[in-house]
């Protein structure tokens, strides 16, 4: 059958190459794919976590700035 629970954990490579907006809508509409597949299994988000390469990138404030607001945004959702 289908599992309890599904635990969604996502690299943060795109954080840098996406807009954060269309990130989301795209996690988002994943999400709800998932769920529609899915209508009894519980959906955990794993929270994106900083990244090294955003460190040694020329604007790490970016991709900090970044995982936070998608973390805010899908604990949201």
């Amino acid at each position: 059958g289908p599992p309890d629970v599904l635990v969604i954990y996502l690299c943060g490579k795109d954080l840098i190459r996406k807009p954060g907006k269309v990130l989301i809508l795209q996690i988002v509409d994943d999400l709800n794919k998932f769920a529609s597949v899915f209508p009894k299994t519980r959906i955990v988000w794993s929270a994106l976590i900083p990244h090294l390469q955003w460190k040694s990138s020329h604007d790490p404030q970016r991709g900090d700035k970044a995982h936070r607001g998608v973390n805010r945004e899908i604990a949201r959702f």
